[in-house]
């Protein structure tokens, strides 16, 4: 596991699945090859929002509290203000991220349907 879900599962979270990210996670809109494009659950007809419009979808549709997600160019940000829930980026290196250094624009943060519970949230994985 990653730094964050280890610390999630260490503080009782159950892992309920993964969602649909872009490909590369460089674009607005959750679009893939492997799936679907993911819709706004409150305007199908409309894009979630990119890169991690599956979790913040999901999180909407209220199949989870809450989700993680990376974000380095809005990621976390533009899907959370597309599908209406809260988005947390915190600073680079708040939360640990697996591959280190790798990608030093991205930042492992959440989604939740509120300010508090995002907050709660990424006070666990910090």
């Amino acid at each position: 596991d990653a730094p964050a879900v280890a610390r999630l599962r260490a503080a009782g979270a159950v892992i309920i699945g993964k969602t649909t990210t872009s490909e590369y996670g460089w674009s607005a809109a959750t679009l893939s090859r492997t799936a679907p494009p993911t819709a706004n659950p409150y305007a199908p007809h409309l894009t979630a929002g990119g890169s991690s419009g599956g979790a913040a979808a999901a999180v909407a549709t209220q199949l989870g509290e809450g989700a993680l997600a990376t974000d380095g160019a809005g990621s976390i940000r533009i899907p959370a203000a597309f599908c209406g829930v809260a988005g947390y980026k915190p600073s680079y290196g708040r939360v640990p991220y697996v591959p280190n250094g790798v990608d030093r624009l991205a930042h492992q943060g959440t989604l939740a349907r509120t300010v508090t519970d995002a907050a709660a949230l990424a006070a666990v994985i910090a």
